[in-house]
């Protein structure tokens, strides 16, 4: 009987931590769909300067207008793709080309864990201004990609985003370096690890180390948040396999991520490496020090 009694204990405490643990997964994937009738957005601006529309053509591209009306971004051309990731869903992303000065670099940007297309491009549009194409997808469950939002769909749909943007660069002198931000910056390092002959290098801006180091950072609860995180893949073991230049970006005002987790990813990855330390908000580097990162990036891919 007793025998009996501490199998159903065991099987109950099973059950709560696999409840717990998917929870503890969700603070990790906070997507936000956009409605496909919905063809105009309000956007404030990130850099504090005057908000604009975002509009939506028929295939789903972008169109900026400031409050009067008056196009925006008429130097950038923009193109909308949605392609199947490995489940047969469609995952939807924006590219964005300078029409001139193309420098020869495009770059995946993999984006964080909550919002959209429609709420990231402003990161992405300044490193276009600088002559990067730019491929920014959405994952699973997020804005107009189809599917569910989880820890294992985003990383194969990174995986796929960076197969596709391979097969639409007609320039055999391009160079393809993936630039990710907090959780996607945690996806950068994993997949760059996984896919290394596609790549020229990779950035990784704010990012954490793993899962279950954030999920205690996060919740105060220290090794009972590690028990109950599950860890399916770790940005701090694949970066050790990364065999191509490595960017590290992290501010020390990073109120999201601490900078000692960006600093420990730089620690962790072999040379050729760099480390750029920043100030102000979480993820914000594109927009406020685009000059130093866009330098590094080019000196990065001339190694």
């Amino acid at each position: 009987m007793k025998r009996i009694f501490l199998y159903i204990f065991l099987l109950l405490i099973f059950f709560s931590m696999s409840f717990v643990s998917c929870t503890f997964d969700k603070m990790f994937l906070i997507p936000t769909v956009l409605d496909r009738d919905l063809r105009e957005i309000n956007v404030n601006s990130i850099a504090d300067s005057e908000p604009f529309k975002l509009i939506l053509d028929n295939d789903f591209s972008p169109i900026f207008k400031d409050v009067n009306g008056n196009e925006l971004y008429t130097n950038i051309d923009t193109e909308s793709f949605f392609y199947e990731n490995h489940h047969g869903k469609l995952i939807h992303a924006w590219h964005f080309k300078p029409k001139n000065n193309y420098n020869n670099i495009s770059i995946l940007f993999l984006h964080g864990n909550a919002g959209n297309v429609s709420s990231h491009f402003q990161l992405v549009l300044p490193l276009v201004k600088k002559g990067y194409k730019v491929l920014l997808p959405d994952y699973s469950g997020f804005g107009l990609s189809e599917g569910k939002a989880k820890i294992k769909n985003v990383k194969s749909d990174a995986e796929i985003s960076l197969k596709f943007l391979n097969s639409i660069i007609s320039d055999e002198d391009s160079k393809l370096v993936i630039y990710g931000q907090s959780l996607g910056g945690h996806l950068a390092a994993v997949i760059a690890a996984e896919n290394i002959e596609l790549i020229d290098g990779v950035i990784i801006e704010g990012a954490f180390t793993s899962h279950r180091d954030i999920a205690a950072h996060t919740t105060g609860l220290g090794f009972i948040a590690r028990l109950l995180t599950r860890e399916l893949y770790s940005a701090k073991e694949s970066i050790q396999k990364i065999s191509k230049p490595v960017l590290i970006i992290h501010s020390t005002q990073d109120a999201v991520i601490p900078y000692k987790m960006g600093k420990e990813l730089y620690d962790l990855a072999n040379q050729p490496k760099n480390l750029i330390t920043i100030a102000n908000k979480h993820i914000l580097g594109p927009v406020f020090y685009t000059d130093t990162i866009s330098e590094a990036i080019i000196q990065m891919v001339e190694q």
